[in-house]
C-alpha cells in the first residue's frame, strides 16, 4: 500500500502537465516565394568611351511584390564600381509599367578608360525581404583609338 501512495503522485503530476499542453494549429513553416531574374542585358553591349552610359534591363518573375531590382557593376579586376536601381514604372528608359521588366540608366564615368570585360550583377528583392538569384551579364569597354602618344 505504501508503494501505491508513491506511484499515484507521478501519475497525478503527469495528467496535470499533459492536460495543460496547448494545441497549436498555426503554420510553422510558411511557404516562401522567392523572386527570379529570368534574363538581363545591357544596351549597348560595347562602350568606346571613358564613360559607361547605357541602359540595364532585367526581366523578373515574382508572385510577391518587388521592393527593388538593382545592378552592380564590376570592373575587369572584379572591384565593384557602382550600384544602380532599376524601375518598372513606365518612365523612360522603362517602356511599360508593371510588366515585370525593370530598366534603368547606368552612367559611370571612369578616370581613365578601364578596357576589358565588365560584369553586371543583377538582383531583385521582394517586400518580404526575399532575394532572387544573382544574374550576371557582361559588356565590353574598348579603346578603338588606342594610339601611342606623339612627342
Amino acid at each position: 500500500m505504501q508503494y501505491l501512495k508513491y506511484a499515484i503522485i507521478p501519475i497525478i503530476l503527469g495528467v496535470i502537465f499533459i492536460s495543460c499542453e496547448k494545441d497549436d494549429n498555426s503554420v510553422i513553416d510558411p511557404l516562401l516565394k522567392f523572386p527570379r531574374i529570368d534574363s538581363a542585358s545591357f544596351t549597348p553591349t560595347t562602350f568606346d568611351s571613358d564613360t559607361i552610359n547605357g541602359i540595364a534591363i532585367a526581366k523578373v518573375s515574382s508572385e510577391d511584390p518587388i521592393k527593388q531590382v538593382s545592378v552592380t557593376l564590376f570592373n575587369p579586376d572584379g572591384a565593384g564600381e557602382g550600384a544602380f536601381v532599376l524601375k518598372d514604372d513606365g518612365i523612360s528608359p522603362d517602356v511599360t509599367a508593371g510588366d515585370g521588366i525593370y530598366s534603368g540608366r547606368v552612367i559611370h564615368p571612369m578616370d581613365c578608360r578601364f578596357v576589358g570585360t565588365w560584369k553586371g550583377e543583377f538582383i531583385a528583392e521582394t517586400e518580404a525581404g526575399l532575394f532572387s538569384n544573382n544574374y550576371n551579364n557582361t559588356f565590353a569597354v574598348i579603346n578603338s583609338g588606342n594610339l601611342p602618344p606623339v612627342l
